[in-house]
């Protein structure tokens, strides 16, 4: 090629698996997020796209999951698709092989074991939830520094190292091998073929919760090589058994109860009596959100409602609660930064104006406990639909039959589920990326099964109908549809009522429970402060739940 050289647009998990598959390091890594220019990665300096003054000197390799928005930027500047830019799962890159992967884990145990004999009966957090562009790092370092508590954090990406090497990391960590960092898996090609030996067949089919775990790693990676998800849970199972018999930790937190190899830590420690905390993002914008019981359907405020509802809470926590609603409200921040494009406007040309506006927020069907749908997930998730699609296409023709605009917005993190595979009828508009404030201030009702816009749209005080189990479950602030019948007659009552008074009372009694017994500060940049202290989150103190 008439190149320069290559660059490697993007700088997460995904171009942190690509990169590492590499033999030759790119010129420079771009990203669009301003906050990470003049940062390093892979001991490359990341640069804004508007750094470059001609960014079609070099070859991009587009590393993310954000592909339509960069092709369409690149082709805005004149650039061409495959002559001068890439997506890198079209890249038939054959430097890895799963023989190296193997060796490379089996190295690693051995490493493991050396560096941290001194660590047992320690806390092990295994995750990829430290993130450097929001500085929340700084929560663990804090937390090291004032508790002295044993910990080592067993991370699931090479993004850790970067930092270390420049200071930023002050408590211990070990990096997990290849094959085990999330969003990292073999992708499928015509010449080269994984055998899977009778053996590792027969030990996966011995525990259910194996059969489980690969279940949801191939949903979830439907371009992986044919038997590396087998030998993915059965090497995982391997490590997560011989990394806890080493240390015999006192505690494991893990970050995202669902995750595949989540899954198997979560049954192996159960297995070993061994304590779990289970952490994720907060429910509410800001925090951060850590309980033994389990996660979504399966926490203290979804399976223990009515317990959880008598927590007692005094006139100062309502109004403490009120003032973070309405910041909430007035602030509009989310856990992530919101995209923008002109979907939102694109569809207002498609609506019919007098008509209801009803939009389904779907969630990550592969990290939400709803894949693969089991009598597990029947009861504690999503008690009707087995699917965001499978609910989409249903809500989409009871719409139709009444003469609703209906919206369905996937979780962004579900691009490579084929909307189309579903056959929507004609009027329903599908908007991929937008910022969610927006679409739910446009909206008249908003419906999902699990994701989080629930309490997002209950925040921009729209009425919300649940169709599955979460946190906001028979709490008073939401209507709820939890039988096939019962959906529709639940959408109507929220079209003709609203978001009344009483649910948005009910609403602000259930932050305020939320902010004194369950969610955590996450310690961000904002104007107001709210959430339990950090410290106590993983470090030894008891969890009330």
């Amino acid at each position: 090629m008439d190149k320069k050289g290559f660059t490697i647009w993007g700088t997460g998990d995904r171009s942190c698996c690509f990169s590492e598959s590499l033999d030759e390091k790119p010129m420079f890594y771009l990203d669009n997020d301003i906050r990470k220019k003049g940062m390093f990665f892979f001991d490359r300096e990341i640069c804004h796209p508007s750094d470059i003054s001609h960014l079609g000197q070099y070859f991009i390799i587009i590393a993310n999951s954000y592909y339509d928005e960069i092709k369409k930027q690149l082709l805005d500047l004149g650039l061409k698709e495959n002559k001068d830019f890439i997506y890198y799962q079209k890249i038939e890159n054959n430097v890895i092989r799963l023989e190296r992967l193997a060796s490379e884990l089996r190295s690693s145990i051995v490493c493991f074991k050396e560096r941290y004999a001194d660590f047992k009966n320690t806390t092990l957090i295994f995750g990829s939830m430290i993130s450097f562009d929001t500085n929340s790092y700084k929560l663990y370092n804090e937390a090291y520094e004032k508790t002295k508590k044993n910990f080592l954090m067993i991370s699931e990406t090479h993004a850790i190292e970067d930092k270390a090497k420049l200071g930023m990391i002050k408590f211990p960590y070990f990096c997990l091998p290849l094959m085990l960092w999330q969003n990292f898996h073999l992708i499928q090609n015509d010449f080269y073929e994984i055998h899977v030996d009778r053996a590792i067949i027969d030990y996966i089919e011995e525990k259910d919760y194996r059969k489980t775990a690969l279940t949801d790693f191939k949903g979830k990676n439907r371009n992986m090589a044919h038997g590396y998800g087998e030998h993915f849970i059965y090497y995982a199972d391997f490590y997560i058994r011989e990394m806890l018999d080493y240390i015999q930790p006192g505690k494991v937190l893990i970050w995202n109860q669902f995750y595949p190899f989540h899954i198997l830590i979560n049954a192996i420690c159960k297995e070993k009596n061994i304590d779990i905390l289970y952490m994720e993002y907060g429910v509410l914008p800001g925090t951060y959100l850590v309980e033994r019981k389990g996660q979504m359907g399966e926490s203290y405020p979804a399976v223990c409602s009515r317990q959880f509802q008598e927590l007692k809470i005094t006139n100062d926590d309502i109004i403490e609660a009120e003032k973070v609603y309405e910041y909430l409200h007035e602030s509009g921040i989310n856990r992530k930064e919101q995209p923008r494009n002109d979907e939102i406007e694109e569809a207002k040309k498609r609506i019919d104006n007098k008509r209801p506006i009803i939009v389904y927020t779907g969630q990550n069907d592969y990290e939400s406990g709803l894949y693969p749908y089991t009598e597990k997930t029947k009861k504690y998730h999503s008690p009707i639909f087995r699917s965001s699609n499978d609910a989409a296409l249903f809500l989409a023709e009871i719409s139709e039959r009444n003469g609703w605009n209906f919206i369905y917005k996937p979780h962004p993190l579900c691009a490579d589920i084929k909307i189309d595979e579903i056959k929507l009828p004609d009027r329903a508009i599908v908007i991929e990326k937008c910022n969610i404030n927006e679409l739910l201030d446009w909206a008249d009702v908003n419906i999902t099964i699990l994701s989080t816009t629930g309490y997002i749209s209950l925040i921009r005080k729209k009425p919300t109908v649940m169709l599955g189990y979460t946190q906001l479950r028979d709490k008073g602030c939401n209507y709820q549809a939890f039988s096939m019948d019962a959906v529709e007659g639940e959408i109507v009552k929220a079209l003709q009522w609203g978001y009344t008074k009483e649910q948005e009372k009910a609403f602000v009694r259930h932050i305020a429970r939320l902010l004194k017994y369950y969610l955590y500060d996450d310690m961000k940049e904002r104007n107001m402060r709210f959430g339990k202290k950090w410290e106590s989150i993983c470090l030894g103190e008891t969890i009330a739940f």
